[in-house]
């Protein structure tokens, strides 16, 4: 069946290259005891070991890293499973994946430029990388006078997207006041903005009949909140003298449940257009209302629960590519831990994000980066040849925009450190895989999904469509049955039937009889 197929994929290609029959059949012993006893289990190992296994097959490069990891130093074979102790074999006690992950994250920290380091002052070890990536989209978005080069030659600006994400009361609250360091500049001179903007407002509201209405002001506010409606964010985006708009929400609900009906339907889609500063717009008959047509600049980051992450993005919101456009970090397990402990950011480390902000600011034109594309590039052919190793379409998907955002983050470091430091070009790399593997863990499985679901609707779309280019110009229900298989039922061609019937493809001649449409017919 397709569980044995399935078996028989991994183990004829992994595990029987890196250890013998009786130390896979010890580890089987010790995970499944009982089913080990069972002469099944006996008989499918022997199976794999006698009948399926190829030496002479060429490795993958993800079976080549554990192969290679798996010699030691005199260049004799290490079967991990087999000669490991008990205590090797506990989950808990050898979780190289964490291990990775650690030092990925400790990659990404250890040498930021001035501002985002500051930026982690304070905060707990676990927490930093939450807190890093709820800043950086900030960071991008007072760089909006920046223009770059990417690897494939198209120009881009600074879009970043990020979504912070963890159990109520695991500590998010961190983000919020890294965060509010670095909107100091921008909120007050919004708070100027919405002053003049509201005086306009009254003056408008309180004068006479017969008086000409005051002129708007057209006031640049850049920090809008994620219940913004979509005829006032046009506004604001007409308004932008070409900066970026900036939303800071600490509760992913929010965004959610105002998404739910009328022209909110559109808000995802200026989220996916902000990442590639594309053209939105919309028009109405009415001269009270917002028309027209804006490149969208959106930069957010956004607080949630693991539920309203889920409530958020829906499969549709995974396979239109929002998902791949986000940043996702994870606050840190604590369940049943202590209370971590915080320390207040000293004046020395607001000044410094102050100066960051200043200097972001002040950075404007083409800007370029060599050594980023150039690595980058790298970066991305290496996950294009690992995700062709493996055949896994999901990870070739998602590893072209994690290059994309890791790119950018490596500009905001470059902008801060004055130069394409060795450091700057870790910290981008780094950055991207850190967003590959987020995106990957939590959104994988449903695309992957929607993948097979499109998969199998076009293979049978396709095999419908050969039946219908078989059937002679008039057919009946016997010339169908013949040529989809005497096995049909006859509750699945009446399906057929019908989707073609309802698609415009046939009309009824009688009884169990149809004729197919000209595409004249079909077309009117």
């Amino acid at each position: 069946g397709t569980r044995h197929n399935s078996l028989i994929s991994i183990l004829s290609l992994g595990i029987c290259r890196l250890m013998p029959q009786e130390q896979l059949e010890a580890v089987v012993a010790r995970r499944m005891p009982d089913y080990s006893a069972e002469k099944d289990c006996r008989e499918l190992i022997r199976d794999f070991y006698g009948k399926y296994t190829d030496p002479s097959r060429p490795m993958s490069s993800k079976l080549r890293k554990i192969f290679t990891a798996s010699l030691n130093k005199d260049g004799e074979k290490e079967h991990a499973a087999g000669n490991a102790d008990e205590d090797d074999l506990d989950p808990e006690s050898n979780d190289s994946q964490e291990d990775e992950r650690e030092a990925l994250i400790s990659k990404l920290t250890d040498a930021l430029p001035g501002g985002l380091r500051e930026s982690l002052d304070g905060v707990p070890v676990k927490m930093r990388m939450p807190v890093l990536c709820a800043v950086l989209p900030i960071a991008a978005a007072y760089a909006d006078g920046v223009r770059v080069r990417y690897c494939d030659g198209a120009e881009q600006r600074l879009g970043l997207m990020s979504i912070i994400v963890g159990p109520q009361a695991s500590g998010k609250s961190a983000c919020t006041k890294k965060i509010m360091l670095w909107e100091r500049q921008m909120k007050e001179e919004d708070a100027r903005a919405r002053e003049i903007e509201d005086e306009w407002k009254e003056a408008k509201k309180s004068r006479k009949a017969n008086e000409k209405a005051p002129e708007d002001p057209n006031v640049l506010i850049r920090s809008v909140p994620a219940t913004i409606s979509c005829s006032t964010l046009l506004k604001r985006f007409k308004n932008s003298r070409g900066h970026t708009l900036w939303t800071f929400c600490s509760e992913l609900d929010t965004l959610t449940k105002t998404n739910g009906a009328g022209s909110w339907s559109s808000k995802y889609d200026i989220y996916r257009l902000g990442f590639d500063n594309d053209e939105w717009g919309q028009d109405y008959n009415s001269d009270q209302a917002v028309s027209g047509v804006v490149k969208v600049a959106y930069n957010f980051s956004i607080l949630g629960t693991y539920g309203a992450l889920r409530r958020c993005f829906r499969s549709d919101n995974v396979e239109n590519g929002l998902s791949s456009r986000i940043i996702l970090a994870e606050m840190p397990d604590n369940a049943f831990a202590s209370m971590p402990a915080y320390s207040r950011a000293s004046a020395e480390d607001a000044e410094a994000i102050d100066r960051a902000v200043t200097t972001l600011r002040s950075k404007t034109g083409f800007v370029d980066t060599p050594k980023l594309r150039a690595a980058i590039g790298r970066w991305v052919e290496e996950k294009r040849v690992e995700a062709m190793a493996d055949a896994d379409l999901v990870k070739d998907t998602y590893r072209k925009r994690a290059a994309v955002i890791g790119f950018r983050c490596g500009v905001v470091a470059m902008l801060l450190e004055g130069a394409e430091s060795e450091s700057v070009v870790r910290f981008a790399t780094a950055m991207a895989q850190y967003v590959l593997d987020g995106q990957l863990k939590i959104f994988g499985n449903t695309l992957r999904s929607e993948f097979k679901k499109a998969s199998e609707e076009a293979q049978r779309e396709t095999k419908n469509t050969n039946i219908f280019d078989k059937l002679p110009a008039a057919f009946n229900i016997q010339d169908l049955q013949q040529a989809k298989g005497t096995g049909t039922s006859r509750a699945a061609l009446w399906m057929i039937v019908s989707r073609w019937k309802k698609s415009g493809w046939i009309k009824k001649t009688g009884i169990n009889q149809w004729m197919k449409c000209k595409n004249d017919e079909t077309n009117n």
